[in-house]
């Protein structure tokens, strides 16, 4: 709804008219003691930038309130998307490298497996399972090793 009421002046929710004066009231005094003390700790501090992170940001009381403070308030919403956007790439990036990782580590499980049941399969398995193997290794497809798997729990209880 914030965002909605950022760039509208009124939205109907599940049968009710929702305005932004409504909601602009009810975080008027929160935002100006937040933005208050931000104020207070800059003089006493002195900091040599600001940067600010969040989607309020972009309510309009929160922008006039900031471009009351700073000269730049653009500048620092900028600055601070910025940031957001480059931490989020590094979580990405850290996320697929542990999914690889993951797939990985469960590819060698599953050779052990086979190992183990190696005697159970007939060649049409085999075959199967080699294929899957190399469309794994080729592409560290998670969806190949999950075939895999449902394969090997058909033989073992088969």
């Amino acid at each position: 709804m914030k965002h909605v009421l950022s760039e509208s002046t009124s939205r109907s929710w599940h049968n009710v008219n929702i305005y932004r004066e409504d909601f602009e009231r009810l975080i008027y005094f929160p935002v100006k003691r937040a933005l208050h003390t931000v104020n207070r700790l800059r003089r006493v501090r002195k900091p040599e930038r600001f940067v600010l992170t969040g989607g309020c940001a972009k309510i309009p009381l929160v922008r006039e309130f900031l471009c009351d403070i700073f000269a730049d308030a653009d500048g620092i919403i900028a600055k601070g998307a910025a940031m957001r956007a480059l931490e989020l790439t590094k979580q990405t990036q850290q996320q697929a490298r542990k999914n690889l990782s993951d797939t990985a580590s469960r590819m060698r499980e599953i050779r052990t497996e086979i190992l183990r049941i190696e005697d159970k399969l007939t060649r049409q398995q085999k075959d199967r399972l080699y294929v899957l193997f190399k469309q794994a290794e080729g592409i560290n497809d998670s969806g190949a090793v999950t075939l895999m798997e449902n394969l090997i729990s058909e033989i073992c209880n088969a």
